[in-house]
């Protein structure tokens, strides 16, 4: 019976001593105002737009990215070559695979695109999924 009230009394100091630990961290503070200049009825625009708009985008641009990876590792394993005359034909094989693949990424990096441009550049090319890369940083 002491036994089971010493672990109790433990289990009591120690959760408390977590619990006042997590209290006293700094991720518990109030969130302070974004560097962002855009307010929230243009970033929530530029979101909705952005993301209607982006997904065409996303979805050409994912599928071209990954028709060409995989003519490229399809010639080099099937081939072992990289000659462009060779490209061609595969690029024909794997657009349809990549087509499949796409229509289900390009919602998520549009949504994602427009997500995180929308703070500090509403409205920019990179909203609609069109700066120099699809992944952003």
């Amino acid at each position: 019976m002491k036994k089971w009230l010493i672990v109790m009394a433990l289990g009591i100091v120690y959760s408390s001593d977590a619990l006042l630990a997590v209290a006293q961290s700094p991720s518990n503070q109030p969130p302070t105002k974004t560097s962002s200049s855009a307010d929230a009825a243009t970033r929530s625009a530029s979101f909705v737009v952005g993301s209607v708009g982006g997904t065409p985008v996303a979805l050409v641009r994912r599928t071209w990215d990954m028709t060409d990876a995989g003519a490229k590792q399809w010639t080099k394993e099937v081939f072992h070559t990289q000659n462009k005359i060779v490209l061609i034909p595969a690029r024909l094989v794997t657009v349809t695979y990549a087509l499949v693949f796409s229509v289900g990424e390009a919602p998520f990096w549009s949504l994602r695109n427009a997500w995180k441009h929308s703070a500090d550049q509403p409205f920019s090319k990179d909203v609609f999924s069109l700066g120099p890369t699809l992944k952003g940083n």
